[in-house]
């Protein structure tokens, strides 16, 4: 992120404030990475099958989203930024990771995956709250949002790493 912002000197910011960055597109290709990863812990047994299939699964559906703006699409073509439902897949993707969480604490038993996990969730739901907050936020966090999301993607990431696989394929 820091080298995308250096890349637009003088005018740094741009390397966050649009969707279609630098900084957009590595949260999509992280959200790609925990998408393979996931299948990894699937079929090594780390995680249970059907919890690491839907998670790739959701995982990928995050990423196309990210990189072609899909519940922005939705929000200001067809419900329009006023509309009471403009930030519902916002707080969908909330209470889904809420659950995700709980589901991951009870799955995985090591403590390092699981503190990185409650550090990407934490940092996740201050992403969304900023997002969803709009002009009620300081402008240099209404800025920043995306590379808080990318932070919360790589912790997230960095937990399914160290998520410990049940049998070894080598």
């Amino acid at each position: 992120m820091a080298a995308s912002a250096a890349l637009y000197l003088p005018w740094w910011e741009l390397a966050f404030r649009s969707d279609a960055s630098p900084v957009s597109w590595l949260s999509s290709a992280l959200l790609v990475a925990g998408s393979v990863l996931a299948i990894k812990l699937a079929a090594d047994g780390g995680l249970p099958a059907g919890f690491g299939y839907w998670l790739s699964t959701a995982l990928a559906a995050l990423a196309l989203d990210e990189q072609f703006m899909l519940h922005e699409r939705i929000k200001h073509l067809h419900l329009g930024p006023d509309s009471p439902f403009a930030n519902a897949s916002s707080y969908v993707i909330a209470v889904g990771g809420v659950i995700f969480l709980a589901l991951f604490w009870r799955t995985v038993p090591a403590r390092l995956p699981r503190k990185l996990m409650a550090c990407a969730l934490s940092l996740g739901v201050f992403a969304l709250l900023v997002d969803v907050g709009g002009e009620l936020m300081h402008p240099l966090l209404q800025l920043l949002e995306e590379a808080f999301e990318v932070l919360a993607e790589a912790f997230f990431v960095s937990a399914l790493v160290e998520v410990k696989p049940a049998r070894d394929f080598e």
